[in-house]
């Protein structure tokens, strides 16, 4: 293998590369070249380089874990939503075994929604400009802000837990805080 001697960027210093270009050993301050541990793709800086590019063995998804008592639920919905989403996805991929490990852990668990927010409920809120959103308050796993889904464990849903209609509450956001009106609280979806 023929190995050449090219200046470095910005350090004026030599390093080695092999005839593609690629560099293969690395300056010391004694002026001696020891091999890299890794290489990269020539002229590619390693900050633009992905870690999971590198050769070697996957990282596998922790499994979920569960202190003794804690009971993770999830909407009936959720949860087909959740089984949809991991029959759809290649089984070697990390999502995929972590929902295959989150799965048996969920407790499925039907909203009774009877005029206060509990788990599972739609919520109707008016806040300060008399604008009405509505949010439903669900498991940590099935939460997801574009659908208008609050995981149980945000502050929002802690503050609207067992609120009725008429109701006010205040959350501390970046801008201050902001009070809302509970408008409503529904089984189904308002809108």
């Amino acid at each position: 293998m023929a190995l050449m001697i090219v200046p470095m960027e910005r350090t004026h210093k030599h390093m080695r590369v092999d005839q593609h270009g690629r560099p293969c050993c690395a300056p010391r301050a004694a002026g001696l070249f020891f091999p890299r541990a890794e290489v990269h793709p020539p002229g590619v800086s390693k900050a633009f380089t992905r870690e999971d590019d590198a050769a070697g063995p996957q990282i596998e998804a922790p499994a979920p874990h569960l202190a003794p008592g804690e009971v993770r639920y999830v909407t009936p919905e959720g949860f087909r939503t959740l089984q949809r989403e991991l029959e759809l996805l290649d089984p070697a991929s990390r999502r995929a075994k972590a929902l295959a490990a989150t799965l048996p852990l969920l407790t499925v668990h039907a909203p009774r929604c009877e005029g206060r927010a509990v788990f599972g409920c739609w919520v109707v809120l008016r806040d300060e400009s008399g604008e009405e959103t509505s949010w439903r308050i669900v498991g940590p796993d099935e939460a997801d802000a574009k659908e208008r889904r609050l995981s149980v464990a945000s502050p929002l849903a802690r503050e609207l837990l067992g609120k009725e209609a008429g109701d006010f509450v205040s959350i501390e956001l970046p801008r201050g805080t902001a009070e809302f009106e509970v408008v409503a609280v529904r089984a189904t979806d308002p809108d």
